[in-house]
């Protein structure tokens, strides 16, 4: 045994090194949303299991969870999925935004128009249903706690197993609608092992007012046992399934209510039930007068949402509204004093924003489309600036005193012009950069460049020779069989404290060891320091494809000027950024003396110079976090 210890002592030494280096991609993945974070708030999973518990100890406190509907205002929200999640998920839009590997990441608006309207359709009855498979749950539920729907599975789960959860729905008669003999259908999925009891509990119960409640039935284990008290056969994926159906006897007159509560106990063994569907039916006769429940149902969001007329000539930033469009004026009466924008005025929005999505539509009962609900802001929260003054509407509480400033795009030491201030942004770096400033802290630089095409390399790499993108790859390298070079210069009035290099070389591993390509850098453009060098092993395979390289220097004494470079031996050496992979520089800045100023104008205009086309802006209310832990050293 002592031999075993002395002989496996240098692999002993390396298990800290091991074991930090994770198989999965999932600092990659929370460190493009901690860094991406923007106007967005609530962070929702396909299914609400490991990544949730991965975002609380990667990003404690940055996103919101989504683990209870104590509201009803509208939601911005980043969804992490498979990458093969339909788009479209009942009236809400997935808008896809990134993709990790195995996971897409992508936004998400949610809309609530809570209650639900009990309405005929054409055979004189009324039928809900929901079977979580979308997240129609957020759209209609009127309350719920720990609850959530797992889109994976297919059912309304516990988001904690370890505390109870609640879910109500309620129901209304609108004006001129009677309802008669209702019943109430619900499903129930469960995993077993056949060996042990599961102490799992779901109470379904119906009330009128929200606050007393009758009790239907309390489905247990014992349930989903056969008459002669075995379990039956499972389906293929070991799942067992329960349906319950019950008439409840109520009429409701219009205007009043049918409030449905299904509760679960918390589950500390074996099993755990969801709801794997919930079910209304009903008689519903409704009267000439009788409105269409898609004006109720725009009134709900109404109430709950802030909706705001929509001005071509003009960019909302930090606002949580939306812009609602009539899809028909005549069955909606559009006029001068409409909630709502008109016919043509959506037709005009489209024309100015052809690639933009609805977060949510509302149809009429027969089916028709009539409002749509947009919210540009969600996937473009940046007000794009240049020399000519860019008209800006702040939705935020007067006055506003941001606490960080974002800007994409390439940075010229920009002097931004925000109505009657003046803010300098006292750093250079060329296309696909990105920085968020903290005042009076800590700020950070990053260049993200792909290399998916000529126009992108020639904005990212402002200083090279002999280089040339590949055809059809997302890489460069030398134009002949001869080294050639990049260099990428960055510089920041905001000293420069750190500097990070996260680069994907890959070298033709020749027979006499020539391929190599080297990473340097160097404080005044002329003498550079190596970095890290990847070169040919002579093993005559490609090496190094996709193995992120990363390369790390702090600064002893802050600096505000560094270069950082790429040089290539020949054809046999190359330098990837794709979408998967993307290479990345980073800056650490000190912006302890950054003041942003109090804007107390609802309406200003902005403009950004020296830059013919200035930079993305947005701002942020809350000083941002940097996670340190998500940026791996080796």
């Amino acid at each position: 045994l002592a031999a075993c210890l002395l002989l496996s002592g240098p692999n002993i030494l390396s298990l800290p090194d091991f074991y930090k280096r994770e198989a999965s991609f999932n600092k990659e993945i929370f460190d493009y949303l901690a860094w991406n974070k923007n106007n967005v708030d609530h962070l929702v999973f396909s299914a609400n299991r490991n990544q949730k518990l991965i975002a609380r100890w990667y990003l404690p406190g940055t996103y919101k969870r989504l683990a209870a509907v104590s509201d009803h205002a509208y939601k911005r929200c980043r969804l992490l999925s498979p990458p093969d999640r339909e788009r479209r998920q009942g009236p809400n839009t997935i808008l896809p935004e990134a993709r990790i590997k195995d996971t897409a990441i992508s936004l998400l608006g949610l809309v609530n128009r809570s209650p639900v309207y009990i309405v005929p359709g054409r055979d004189g009855t009324f039928t809900y249903k929901d079977d979580y498979r979308t997240f129609q749950f957020y759209n209609d539920v009127h309350e719920a706690d720990n609850l959530a729907p797992d889109l994976r599975d297919n059912m309304l789960a516990h988001y904690d197993f370890d505390r109870p959860g609640r879910a109500v729905y309620k129901f209304v008669a609108p004006c001129g609608v009677r309802v008669s003999d209702p019943v109430l259908s619900v499903s129930l999925k469960m995993i077993l092992i056949k060996t042990r009891r599961s102490d799992s509990a779901v109470t379904v119960s119906v009330g009128r007012d929200g606050e007393t409640y009758r009790e239907l039935d309390l489905l247990t284990h014992e349930d989903f046992l056969t008459p002669d008290g075995e379990l039956p056969p499972p389906n293929n994926e070991n799942k067992y399934f329960l349906d319950k159906t019950y008439p409840l006897g109520e009429r409701l007159a219009p205007g009043d209510a049918l409030y449905v509560k299904i509760e679960f106990a918390a589950v500390k063994t074996n099993g755990a039930a969801g709801l794997e569907m919930l079910r209304l039916d009903a008689k519903a006769e409704a009267s000439e007068q009788a409105a269409d429940p898609a004006l109720e149902y725009f009134e709900n969001i109404a109430r709950n949402t802030p909706l705001t007329p929509w001005d071509k000539g003009a960019k909302l930033i930090n606002s949580n509204a939306l812009y609602a469009f009539s899809l028909n004026d005549v069955r909606n009466h559009t006029g001068p004093d409409s909630p709502w924008n008109s016919v043509s005025d959506h037709e005009a929005f489209l024309d100015a924003a052809p690639d933009v999505k609805p977060v949510f539509t509302l149809d009429y009962a027969d089916g028709a489309p009539a409002f749509a609900f947009y919210d540009p802001a969600l996937t473009n929260p940046f007000a794009a600036l240049g020399r000519r003054p860019a008209r800006l509407r702040l939705g935020a509480p007067l006055p506003f005193a941001p606490k960080a400033v974002k800007l994409e795009g390439a940075l010229d030491r920009p002097a931004l012009k925000l109505g009657e201030y003046r803010l300098d942004i006292p750093v250079t770096a060329p296309g696909g950069a990105s920085a968020i400033l903290n005042a009076d802290g800590r700020g950070e630089l990053r260049l993200t460049p792909t290399f998916s095409n000529e126009d992108a390399v020639k904005a990212a790499l402002p200083i090279r020779s002999g280089l040339r993108k590949n055809p059809g790859e997302d890489c460069l390298s030398c134009g002949q069989d001869a080294p050639c070079f990049a260099t990428i210069p960055v510089s920041s009035a905001f000293p420069i404290t750190k500097l990070r290099i996260q680069a994907y070389p890959r070298v033709f591993a020749d027979a006499k060891g020539k391929n190599r390509l080297v990473t340097s850098f160097s404080l005044d453009g002329e003498h550079f320091t190596p970095l890290d060098e990847l070169k040919s092993s002579r093993s005559g395979l490609w090496e190094g494809l996709m193995v992120r390289r990363v390369s790390t220097v702090a600064f002893p004494t802050p600096i505000r000027k560094v270069f950082v470079r790429f040089d290539l031996s020949g054809q046999g050496a190359q330098l990837w950024s794709r979408d998967h992979e993307r290479m990345r520089i980073e800056a650490d800045l000190d912006t302890s003396k950054f003041v942003l100023p109090v804007l107390d104008a609802d309406a200003f205009t902005a403009s950004a110079s020296p830059a013919p086309s200035g930079p993305g802006l947005l701002l942020l209310p809350e000083t941002q976090r940097f996670y340190e832990t998500l940026k791996d050293d080796y």
